[in-house]
């Protein structure tokens, strides 16, 4: 049953729901961190520099441990910033979702060739049924891929993400672009660097917590325990900003509409 009394209702309402949401889980994410490195260094002295497992003289049950915190670690920054990533969409996702609520009319007003593109009567768009709704989100509201966010919302509420982060602090959105391509990376190439993954970071590496590693020089691209707090930091930081930015949105709102916002927002922060 909805809890009527304290479920979002409008607009605003539903910008802090969902970074409230989004924190939440990205706490959960930063437990989960924690508690596998704890684990981590409890065997530590059953492992040797390239992390293989040293047992000598042991109990089987202690053997058994080593090995399954063994294959834990080798995987945790694999699948917590895989985590992180999926956490980012789903926020991206559902405050684009939240215009769509709200201002289905100017939604679609921005999105017309789009539209056209897929092959979706403007009769049936104007039409406004829950069904048709349904199938415009569906056409228009990107589910992962970061750039694909970025220029959604850029289109539809003038909000350039790129910029609003270079304006919140040095080195956000480069953090965020570049441990999306690490995932990338990790996930589908195992590690390997290619010049696809040079190219895609080139403008983002430097400012990441990466660029300890030469732009260009690594073979192979972890996702170390400074990457992945940064990461997190750098998401959370973004989407606090970003929420309290798009409460005030509405459509028609005036070109740079956002910059107040972040000034606002640094005050209250004490960023830089």
């Amino acid at each position: 049953m909805v809890d009527t009394e304290n479920h979002p209702v409008t607009f605003p309402d539903w910008c802090n729901h969902y970074v409230a949401h989004f924190t939440k889980h990205c706490l959960r994410v930063i437990h989960m961190h924690q508690h596998l490195g704890k684990a981590a260094q409890e065997i530590d002295p059953f492992i040797d520099a390239a992390g293989h497992p040293v047992l000598g003289e042991v109990t089987p049950k202690i053997a058994e441990r080593v090995h399954v915190v063994v294959d834990l670690k080798k995987s945790r920054d694999k699948a917590l910033l895989l985590l992180l990533k999926i956490e980012f969409e789903i926020f991206l996702n559902r405050m684009l979702a939240n215009v769509w609520d709200h201002f289905y009319d100017h939604a679609i007003s921005v999105n017309l060739k789009v539209l056209q593109k897929e092959k979706v009567s403007l009769a049936e768009v104007s039409a406004g049924t829950d069904a048709v709704r349904e199938l415009v989100r569906r056409k228009l509201i990107p589910t992962q891929g970061l750039k694909a966010f970025v220029a959604k919302f850029n289109s539809v509420a003038g909000m350039p993400v790129v910029d609003f982060c270079d304006a919140l602090g040095p080195g956000i959105y480069a953090q965020i672009d570049t441990a999306f391509q690490v995932r990338h990376l990790i996930e589908h190439q195992n590690n390997v660097v290619d010049d696809r993954f040079w190219n895609n970071v080139k403008d983002s590496w430097g400012k990441s917590s990466w660029s300890d590693l030469p732009y260009g020089s690594a073979n192979k691209v972890l996702c170390r325990e400074e990457d992945f707090m940064k990461t997190y930091y750098s998401m959370v930081l973004f989407a606090s900003a970003f929420g309290m930015a798009m409460q005030s949105w509405r459509p028609g709102a005036e070109p740079g509409w956002w910059r107040d916002k972040v000034s606002e927002f640094r005050s209250i922060m004490t960023i830089g």
